[in-house]
């Protein structure tokens, strides 16, 4: 289990393994969250399991049945039994080890269709005795939790200042000072923030203004999180985007009338 804020270097390090398992002959599987099908049931698992197809003609025929109607290959139109369609991909994922030992890598977890979570955690509790490995990673603030207590979780951090410099340098060679302690400051050890930054449309322009410009790919990994926070918060935090200015009196005191015209506007 791997954990960490947006952009501190999740999808990179489940990158490297992947390369280094091809390499020792592992065969890779794969499933990401995404957004906007996080409400498609089995989405992400039919993602994964998409290369082993050609195997379900070997299930029991109730796991087949089970996992065919899951991603809608089957003409039955009950809907299908959870516990059968993750029997069904335990059963093909350890069919799957006579042939060499397999890496099942589940990227942005807390962006899985519920579905699939719950495959993914019954089979993450019958795995200790394949040579099956088994990486998930997922935000910090998600709540639902995979394995059991054996389960290796490491937590990421952001990077310390000397490999923050290293890496902006090696990013954005020859910035002015001032500018690259500003980036420095601004990223926070964050090696998205520390690559992308740089990149912002006119961010060499940027001086003493109060905000950097961002690259879409920043405002994308952070503004994702907007969902998931009380409507409260979401209006306090649009204010602020508004504000040119960072006075957080001024900004609260916005908040409060927007909050209190909207109560208005209700009753």
């Amino acid at each position: 289990m791997i954990s960490g804020e947006p952009g501190i270097g999740k999808s990179t390090l489940l990158d490297v393994a992947k390369h280094r398992a091809s390499e020792l002959g592992f065969s890779v599987l794969s499933m990401t969250g995404v957004l906007a099908e996080v409400h498609l049931p089995f989405a992400a698992l039919e993602q994964a399991l998409r290369p082993l197809m050609k195997r379900a003609v070997r299930l029991v025929p109730r796991q087949r049945s089970a996992l065919l109607a899951a991603f809608g290959m089957h003409d039955d139109t009950a809907a299908p039994d959870i516990f059968l369609v993750a029997l069904a991909t335990l059963s093909l994922l350890t069919e799957r080890t006579t042939r060499g030992p397999l890496l099942l890598v589940a990227d942005d977890a807390q962006w899985l269709d519920q579905a699939t979570f719950d495959v993914l955690a019954f089979i993450s509790r019958r795995l200790s005795s394949d040579p099956v490995v088994l990486l998930v990673a997922m935000r910090d603030d998600f709540n639902n939790s995979l394995g059991d207590t054996s389960t290796l979780r490491l937590r990421l951090s952001g990077l310390d200042h000397v490999d923050a410099e290293n890496l902006l340098d090696a990013n954005a060679p020859g910035l002015p000072a001032e500018l690259r302690s500003r980036f420095l400051k601004e990223a926070s050890g964050n090696p998205l923030a520390l690559e992308e930054l740089p990149r912002g449309e006119r961010a060499t322009e940027a001086g003493d203004g109060p905000w950097l410009p961002l690259t879409g790919r920043l405002e994308r990994a952070f503004s994702s999180r907007l969902s998931d926070l009380p409507h409260s918060a979401q209006l306090l935090l649009f204010v602020a985007a508004e504000n040119d200015g960072t006075s957080l009196h001024e900004i609260l005191s916005a908040g409060e009338a927007c909050w209190a015209s909207e109560w208005e506007s209700i009753s």
